[in-house]
């Protein structure tokens, strides 16, 4: 009938077997009028108003309700079907209205299973709630649907053209829609491809405008549900342009781990771009996870809101800063609007740290991570941050700590610190700071790509130091590149320093101010020469330095000190210029390079402080020094030398080596003399070949001075002095003769012809040979006593050859 009848022609799916019965009233016209039925069906397919594609397999079917013909009016009492397992429960009724006909529907459907509701929800009604819910709830069942519906079939005949009314409607329009559906068991994809939410049980209530989701209970991974709700809103508004929106709300509560691999799972990967390993993560949480977003095809991460709040504790994150984890708790997590923000406290490594740590996601913002943390900084977080063991720091820095990242890749660390509890030395300037010395310490660093570039605003003070400047660093983040410190005070030290690069030459250094205290430079102490070590090449260096006084140990020093210094990559120097004054007289030290090696001036009218201050020699008083160097023709390396040393009216006192000397010859005299005001000398020269000799030219190393007709003059002691020192090797052989009482000596060498038999040509007739042998620092001292009375001829003879 439905294929012949344009009135009937909606009723064109249903394709069922029908049996029952059907009463019907007629006037006396035979018009048809009041009617009811009972009917029941067995199986067959249902397509009612076009509502399915496919049609629904109908298993069993009863209805029974009235009709009114003349008014196209229909009440349905009851309708049953089994569609294939679920059981479906009906009321509804067509009532005639001035617009048209309005069609309700109230129907019961139970025990559908989730993964049939794509079947039994009309792809054209409610579009795109119907396409999320269907592709992202499955498993389980659904004990219990509901679905109140009405619709409105407009009237054909309109403009008093007349019809039949069975003939007066049109294609029904949607006016209300609303339902709940109960389920259990079920499975949801929130936001594929992150890890689904499985055992949720819960209810959804619809409506024209809204589909809205309430999920009680439920696992994810081994954390549990403890709440969620789903809203898909503007059902009512959407078109091809306009879309329906979601809103996903979700409670959950358990191992943090887990959260974090959620998060890291595919399009949010939030974790990875925070740099953590969620292998390495552990932990409690109760976090509540937000997603917000337009439901159509082709939806972008960028269009997708996320936002989250959680509860930490427990928490263990390896490796967070400089290698050191961040454990313990509570905390508290927030994401939105791309934007991760961590606050709470913790330990960092050992130390308790209160924090906040921002973290933008989208390249949009301004700034992509910022932390500020309040945490009392130890040796060993120093450590990891860089700073060198030679400081030897100890205790501990409360310490505050903001970094910035901007999106363009640089970045800003602010540090404020009391270092008052805190110990470090700084060894180059003979430094050492106390702990409980009153301290504090700021400075400001920015990084760019993630490698250090300046420091800013550094400003150090302690009781006893002062530091305030800045620095730059080539790409490497390591390297320096210049420096600019306006006020250096570390023990004694009192300068403004500058440094700037000059690649592979090295680097510029100037240094003006009070004084500079050079201490650790000119040690006592021999130190031990390596060729391994001198073949090792370092960064060169030029220094030029102005200073009021330039200390070199111990109340040694150099006033007025004017300096320039050039050092090469195998830490030979290339130039050094000193002039300044020393015991209150005027020196001059040149160490200049020339055509064919270099040249040596060394000139100072106080010999004794300038060699002092030099840590040359410490037992000479007073007297005037000349030296004069020049290339050595016959030497082999281009730094060999030949020159001569000159000194007049000094005094040597305390002089261990001369002490010794003396002693062996028994004279108590000159002992006491040395160990008091000193020996007084008219003068002392010598020749003198270097030999300096090393990287590049030879692996093997070379600092040897050879002493040639050494020998001095005075009116109490004389002696004469020839050998080596091996400045390399530390060690010295020196010869030579000494001659005590060298004015009585001198007169008894002027007697004609008995004079040079008794002397044999030489100094004096009382003398003794001697010979020093050993370590520059404990040499062994000998004397032959046999030579002490012998005429000068026959020592000559027997002793000194």
């Amino acid at each position: 009938m439905a294929q012949q009848s344009e009135a009937l022609k909606s009723l064109a799916g249903i394709d069922l077997p029908l049996k029952g019965s059907i009463t019907l009233t007629l006037d006396e016209d035979f018009n048809p009028g009041f009617g009811k039925f009972a009917l029941g069906s067995d199986p067959g397919k249902f397509s009612a108003a076009g509502f399915y594609t496919d049609p629904l397999p109908v298993d069993k079917l009863y209805m029974q309700g009235r009709f009114n013909v003349p008014t196209g009016e229909v009440a349905l009492e009851q309708l049953h079907a089994d569609i294939g397992g679920p059981k479906v429960t009906a009321t509804g009724a067509i009532v005639k209205q001035e617009a048209g006909h309005a069609i309700i529907v109230d129907a019961v459907l139970e025990d559908m299973p989730i993964d049939k509701l794509k079947t039994y929800w009309p792809a054209g009604l409610t579009p795109d709630p119907r396409s999320w819910v269907t592709g992202h709830l499955s498993a389980g069942i659904a004990t219990k649907a509901t679905l109140n519906l009405a619709m409105l079939s407009p009237r054909a005949c309109n403009d008093g053209c007349v019809t039949k009314p069975w003939n007066d409607f049109l294609a029904p329009k949607l006016q209300k829609v609303g339902g709940q559906i109960d389920f259990n068991g079920i499975k949801v994809d929130y936001f594929p491809p992150l890890m689904p939410v499985t055992k949720v049980k819960g209810r959804a209530r619809y409506d024209q405008k809204s589909f809205n989701l309430d999920l009680t209970s439920g696992t994810l991974g081994d954390m549990q549900v403890t709440g969620s709700k789903i809203a898909i809103t503007d059902l009512d508004v959407a078109t091809d342009k306009i879309h329906s929106k979601i809103d996903i709300n979700v409670s959950l509560k358990g191992p943090l781990k887990t959260a974090l691999k959620v998060l890291d799972s595919p399009p949010l990967q939030y974790p990875k771009k925070l740099g953590l390993q969620t292998a390495d993560v552990a932990g409690d949480t109760a976090v509540d996870v937000n997603f917000k977003f337009p439901l159509y095809k082709g939806l972008a991460l960028d269009d997708v809101k996320v936002t989250a709040a959680a509860k930490l504790n427990n928490v263990m994150l390896k490796g967070m800063v400089a290698d050191l984890p961040l454990s313990g708790g509570p905390m508290d997590l927030t994401l939105d609007s791309g934007a991760l923000n961590v606050k709470g406290k913790g330990l960092l490594g050992k130390m308790p740290v209160t924090f906040s740590w921002l973290r933008n996601f989208s390249g949009k913002a301004a700034v992509a991570n910022k932390v500020e943390a309040t945490l009392p900084l130890d040796a060993a977080a120093l450590k990891s941050f860089g700073v060198p063991d030679e400081l030897k720091i100890t205790g501990t820095m409360p310490a505050t700590v903001t970094y910035t990242l901007s999106s363009d890749q640089t970045a800003l660390l602010l540090l404020k610190g009391d270092i008052t509890p805190a110990g470090f030395v700084v060894p180059v300037a003979g430094y050492e700071k106390q702990p409980s010395a009153p301290g504090t310490l700021g400075m400001s660093l920015r990084f760019k790509n993630g490698q250090l570039s300046r420091i800013d605003d550094l400003d150090l003070e302690t009781d006893k130091a002062l530091l305030k400047g800045s620095m730059s660093f080539a790409s490497d983040g390591k390297t320096p590149k210049s420096a600019d410190f306006k006020q250096v005070k570390l023990g004694d030290t009192d300068i403004g320093l500058s440094v700037s690069s000059q690649g592979s030459d090295g680097y510029n250094v100037s240094i003006t101010g009070a004084q500079f205290d050079a201490s650790s430079f000119f040690s006592d102490s021999e130190v031990s020469n390596s060729d391994a070590e001198a073949a090792k090449k370092v960064t060169p260096f030029a220094v030029t330095m102005n200073v009021s006084r330039l200390i070199t140990g111990k109340n040694r020093y150099i006033s007025g000190l004017k300096m320039f210094m050039k050092r090469n990559i195998w830490s030979r120097l290339d130039q050094l210029e000193v002039a300044g004054t020393a015991g209150g007289q005027p020196l001059t030290l040149r160490y200049l390079p020339a055509a064919k090696g270099h040249t040596l001036s060394f000139e100072a009218d106080n010999a004794g402080a300038a060699l002092n201050a030099l840590g040359i020699t410490h037992g000479m008083r007073g007297g005037r020094v000349v030296v004069n160097g020049f290339p050595n023709p016959q030497g082999v390396g281009d730094r060999d030398m030949r020159g001569s040393a000159i000194v007049t009216d000094f005094y040597l006192a305390d002089v261990p080596v001369l002490g010794r000397l003396l002693n062996a010859l028994s004279l108590s005299g000159f002992i006491e003399l040395l160990n008091g005001k000193g020996i007084a000398f008219k003068k002392m020269r010598c020749d003198f070949l270097w030999a300096d000799r090393g990287q590049p030219a030879t692996v093997k190393n070379t600092r040897l001075l050879v002493i040639k007709d050494g020998q001095t003059s005075g009116a109490s002691l004389g002696l004469t002095f020839d050998g080596t020192i091996d400045n390399w090797k530390n060690t010295l052989d020196m010869s030579g003769t000494i001659i005590p009482v060298s004015d009585l000596n001198k007169m008894l060498s002027i007697i004609p012809l008995v004079g040079d038999i008794l002397t044999g040509g030489g100094k004096g007739i009382f003398a003794a040979t001697y010979t020093i042998k050993g370590p520059k620092d404990s040499p062994d001292v000998s004397v032959n006593p046999l030579s002490v009375l012998a005429p000068g001829i026959l020592r000559k003879l027997f002793f000194e050859h």
